[in-house]
């Protein structure tokens, strides 16, 4: 997959979400996780700390879920997370498995180029002060 490294993931085997950190809404999907994720089994990642670790290659315009040396992206990305956490969430993620991967996809580019737009810019102090602190890896 485009974007996205082999080198460090063999090494670590918990479920890693790389997302963007400036991002008002990633940020707050995130926070969104934490809260159905009973289990602690997300962590999370930065874009830019991703890039260091050499999750990802380069910047990429969508979340990524890295889980037992697999990867996902968009769409499918989103299924694989709601498929992971509580109940009524879990069903959520078996629904949209029944559509399209081009349409979920297509829905995903959409909302990801106006994102920025709609939602303000996160500094990483802000970032700092919020629940995901706890399950950030830097």
């Amino acid at each position: 997959m485009e974007g996205i490294s082999d080198q460090h993931i063999e090494r670590d085997d918990r479920s890693i979400i790389v997302f963007d950190d400036t991002c008002l809404l990633c940020s707050g999907l995130v926070r969104w996780i934490i809260h159905h994720d009973r289990y602690g089994q997300f962590w999370f990642i930065g874009q830019p700390t991703a890039l260091k670790y050499k999750i990802i290659s380069h910047e990429i315009n969508s979340v990524v879920l890295v889980k037992e040396n697999q990867r996902w992206t968009k769409g499918r990305a989103v299924i694989e997370i709601l498929n992971n956490l509580d109940r009524p969430w879990s069903f959520f993620g078996w629904a949209l498995k029944l559509l399209p991967v081009g349409i979920l996809d297509l829905f995903y580019d959409i909302v990801a180029s106006v994102r920025h737009k709609l939602f303000k810019n996160l500094t990483n102090c802000q970032l700092d002060r919020t629940i995901i602190r706890q399950r950030l890896i830097e």
